[in-house]
């Protein structure tokens, strides 16, 4: 990267352990010179990325297909952030000892869920159980899961293995269909569930 930037070496730039200054930037100098495409342009449509775009009828298809059906999506926790507060007592005190599916009251309604009642979310023939807070800041339809939980078995965590909270990974999808396949990532969101009461 430091070459690409026509900045030198590793070795020249050490002699700046609190950071280089550049010159200012020259009008002119963007398009062709830093950016490093093969055309030398910003290129807003890669070939990859519009022949993908002709699959979005298809996708939009199964969309409405599933659209009375609940997403699950991902949510963070203030008290948390993912798992690294969790062998921490008072990170994980009074009902921050778990995680929670969050859902509209309405469709909690409609499934017959209560807030602080159990919940079996499936997907798959995979499902996970935790208990409901309902949150009318949730879109209907939507509900979701806050990750980073399930160290029942984790050795060495002594206050994160008295947790409750679930590990909702067992029911993302997995396996290389799971993956997008321009950026790499995971389909964390807007996965189709079933939730019900227990």
């Amino acid at each position: 990267m430091i070459r690409s930037a026509n900045l030198g070496s590793i070795q020249a730039m050490r002699k700046f352990p609190n950071g280089r200054k550049l010159s200012p930037n020259k009008p002119g100098d963007y398009l062709g010179q830093r950016v490093n495409t093969p055309s030398g342009k910003v290129e807003l449509a890669p070939a990859d990325l519009v022949a993908r775009a002709k699959s979005l009828e298809q996708v939009y298809a199964q969309e409405i297909k599933h659209k009375s059906a609940l997403k699950l999506i991902q949510k963070r926790e203030r008290f948390t952030h993912n798992s690294w507060a969790h062998n921490v007592k008072a990170f994980i005190a009074g009902d921050r000892h778990t995680n929670y599916l969050y859902i509209h009251s309405d469709d909690a309604i409609s499934r017959g869920l209560a807030d602080g009642k159990i919940a079996k979310v499936s997907r798959a023939e995979k499902s996970i159980m935790l208990p409901v807070k309902i949150d009318d800041d949730m879109k209907l339809g939507s509900v979701a899961v806050p990750h980073g939980w399930g160290h029942q078995d984790a050795a060495g965590l002594s206050v994160a293995q008295q947790t409750q909270g679930v590990n909702v990974n067992i029911i993302i999808p997995d396996g290389p269909e799971s993956i997008e396949p321009l950026s790499g990532m995971s389909h964390m969101n807007g996965v189709i569930v079933d939730v019900s009461a227990v």
